[in-house]
């Protein structure tokens, strides 16, 4: 190209002769100055580094140069549906940074908490939260998903009296919840029982959350 123009997109065509005597092939294609990307030599020299100069004569130019700064806000893309599989919505919506994946890989550790927080169940007799599938008949299957840290509190304290004295929420300090089942920590291990909160209005729950505080065994 003899002269510098600017096409219909405002970007620049920068000024390349073609010398016919500079031409070479390179992967079986001529290859001539118009392939030479805009540069300065002086830069070049300057940091020893390939440095891409360009003019922006357009406001196409200096948006694509400075576009996010143009970009406005974030935007998601919202699909309303009837049935919401939280699953697969988690999967679709979740971002993984190539930091995260790269901890993954290696298979460090992704998360530590201490000292162990064990959560406390409070809820009044035969009340408990209760999930099961709805294909499931089995009576004793749902029974047993029906124990809680409260129950197993009150049937390991039934059965022995090594854990009378101690609070239900100074438990945890003592005694681990493995299989729906209290026992005895082996090592000392720092622990922190917490109960679920309980408001006023439901008082039954509220006063017995307040006795299990105060009342051992």
């Amino acid at each position: 190209m003899d002269h510098t123009i600017n096409n219909e997109n405002g970007y620049p065509e920068y000024q390349r002769r073609n010398n016919e005597h500079e031409n070479h092939i390179r992967n079986g294609r001529p290859i001539h100055n118009g392939w030479v990307v805009p540069y300065n030599r002086y830069l070049s020299k300057k940091y020893n580094a390939h440095i891409n100069v360009e003019i922006c004569s357009s406001v196409s130019a200096i948006k694509y140069i400075i576009k996010y700064m143009h970009k406005g806000y974030d935007k998601s893309l919202l699909e309303i549906e009837t049935e919401r599989d939280e699953v697969t919505m988690y999967l679709e919506t979740r971002t993984l940074t190539s930091h995260e994946a790269l901890w993954r890989l290696f298979q460090y550790t992704m998360i530590k908490m201490s000292p162990t927080i064990q959560r406390l169940d409070v809820h009044l007799e035969n009340q408990q939260m209760v999930t099961f599938n709805g294909d499931q008949t089995s009576i004793d299957s749902i029974a047993t998903r029906a124990e809680t840290t409260l129950t197993a509190w009150f049937r390991y304290n039934q059965a022995h009296d090594d854990g009378r004295h101690i609070l239900y929420i100074n438990f945890p300090k003592h005694f681990r919840y493995v299989r729906n089942n209290w026992q005895r920590r082996i090592n000392n291990v720092d622990a922190i029982g917490r109960m679920y909160n309980v408001s006023l209005n439901d008082k039954e729950r509220f006063y017995l959350r307040l006795l299990l505080t105060h009342v051992s065994g």
